[in-house]
């Protein structure tokens, strides 16, 4: 890798710390990613899950917002087709 792949790809490697506050899972069998963007300390209720619209976005995107309207998380089904294949194969499965 080289460039700003090879920096995302450092980024990513940082990010996939089990004390890191962002975290990538990928289930393969399912096809799906979750972002998760808070703590595993932060015990904030769930709020809401939003929907994005399937054929604005080429695919189901679901944001997860906690009760006070902080996004927490990002569902990425069909993650494949949406993320790359090296950020899939940096996450936590």
């Amino acid at each position: 890798m080289h460039g700003k792949w090879s920096e995302t790809a450092r980024l990513c490697e940082t990010l996939s710390h089990q004390d890191a506050i962002m975290k990538l899972t990928y289930d393969a069998a399912a096809d799906a990613a979750y972002i998760q963007l808070k703590s595993d300390e932060d015990e904030t209720a769930f709020g809401f899950t939003y929907c994005c619209d399937p054929h604005e976005t080429d695919g189901e995107i679901n944001l997860d917002f906690n009760s006070d309207g902080r996004l927490t998380g990002i569902e990425i089904l069909q993650a494949s087709k949406k993320l790359p294949a090296y950020l899939l194969a940096l996450s936590q499965s």
